[in-house]
């Protein structure tokens, strides 16, 4: 596991192929701070809620639909588009995912490896969010059954991480083992994670430096405003785009350096083991 951290990290420090999850998810972020081109076009760039709308939040949409109503309305329109922008943002994650673990793999190139791995990856997320509804079902149930909200929030998150580290892995296997069955890969990577659970070490650091990383949006942003902002977002926003791929190249490097394990096995059955 110690090999995996190390080239995982050696994987990860490649901005060039980190960088183009960073963009593709920038390019959706535009969206969500529309609203500062209103406030421009109003010549309301001066409004304390600015800072606020170039970090994406809710209460600075009250704010400018009393002081603009119009661009206010528009508001609501793109509360309804995230669940779009959230599909979009999969779909271009599912090819940039595959890129990358396919050049980390000296598979192929980042273009054809975000091709070989598009539809793949897409059926593997769409079994993913079943299990995510399933995960979030279980946990209402035994909040509901007498357990508590508070309960059933920590089980649903927990769960819900469980899933997310069941696609990190199932990709890294897909490239690995040049599989593309979305239920194939499910199923293989569950026997990977129940065989080595340092996979669940792993995911915890992962979670743990996102959750630095939210910490220090909560504490930071509020401090600063306008542009300041702006740029304190994006940096937050390539850290995170940095642990997603630093967790992708951990799940690479695990199962890599566990697949060459197991190949060396019969080796040592027949010719003993090295001296």
């Amino acid at each position: 596991m110690f090999a995996a951290i190390k080239h995982g990290f050696r994987d990860a420090l490649r901005l060039d192929v980190v960088l183009p999850l960073y963009i593709w998810g920038l390019l959706l972020g535009l969206v969500q701070t529309w609203p500062l081109l209103a406030a421009a076009q109003n010549r309301a760039l001066n409004n304390p809620y600015v800072g606020q709308l170039a970090t994406g939040g809710a209460d600075a949409l009250v704010n400018l639909f009393l002081g603009n109503p119009a661009a206010g309305a528009l508001a609501g329109v793109w509360g309804l588009v995230l669940v779009l922008l959230l599909l979009v943002y999969s779909l271009g994650y599912n090819f940039l995912s595959g890129g990358m673990l396919n050049v980390w793999a000296d598979k192929s190139s980042f273009g054809r490896g975000g091709a070989w791995a598009f539809w793949s990856f897409t059926g593997l997320g769409v079994l993913l969010v079943l299990l995510a509804l399933i995960a979030v079902g279980i946990a209402a149930a035994v909040a509901a059954a007498g357990a508590g909200l508070q309960v059933g929030v920590i089980l649903a998150v927990v769960l819900l991480q469980i899933i997310n580290m069941a696609g990190e892995y199932a990709r890294a296997i897909a490239v690995v083992e040049n599989r593309r069955n979305p239920f194939t890969l499910l199923g293989r990577e569950f026997a990977f994670c129940a065989r080595h659970p340092g996979t669940l070490l792993l995911a915890l650091v992962g979670v743990l430096l996102s959750a630095a990383l939210a910490l220090a949006a909560v504490k930071v942003l509020p401090m600063v405003g306008g542009v300041v902002a702006v740029l304190v977002q994006q940096a937050l926003a390539l850290g995170w785009a940095w642990v997603k791929a630093l967790r992708l190249a951990w799940a690479l490097n695990y199962v890599e350096t566990a697949d060459a394990r197991q190949l060396a096995r019969p080796l040592e059955a027949v010719l003993g083991p090295a001296r």
